[in-house]
């Protein structure tokens, strides 16, 4: 019984300190993957430019914090992935907005992903989480950039 119990201490102790470097490692990893971007805008027009973005690509706003500069919204995505069982992704947009300087702000972009499946009559979300897959990253990105340079 005692083993036992020593093993299962060392295994505890082997997975802690296995997992906690590849956690630090992986949030370094993140910063890097195009997640975040500087604009041209101070703080607050870097805010009405995201909030222009949401209300001419026909998002739905679901949060808007001014204050805080935080602003979620949601789109559909219709793609049909997995034949009849996936009726598309909804997917969900964070955006936070920093004051670099005067001039300059930076965004910070969070993409999540649900997939809506359709079983047995029913459809229903499945939270994938949030993805580090810049194809989802980069159109929106994208898209700003543009809403940005017509004044």
């Amino acid at each position: 019984m005692r083993k036992y119990i020593k093993l299962l201490v060392m295994r505890s102790f082997l997975f802690i300190f296995l997992y906690i470097p590849s956690t630090l490692s992986f949030s370094q990893a993140q910063e890097a993957k195009g997640r975040s971007f500087e604009v041209p805008l101070s703080g607050e027009s870097a805010f009405d430019k995201v909030i222009d973005l949401a209300l001419k690509e026909d998002f739905f706003i679901s949060n808007v914090d001014k204050k805080a500069n935080f602003l979620q919204m949601n789109n559909l995505s219709y793609k049909n992935k997995n034949g009849l069982v996936s009726n598309g992704e909804r997917l969900t947009y964070n955006f936070v907005i920093r004051k670099k300087n005067d001039s300059t702000s930076v965004v910070f972009l969070q993409v999540r992903i649900e997939d809506n499946l359709y079983k047995n009559y029913v459809s229903y979300y499945v939270d994938k989480g949030v993805t580090n897959d810049t194809s989802y990253y980069y159109p929106i990105i994208k898209k700003l950039n543009q809403i940005i340079q017509t004044k």
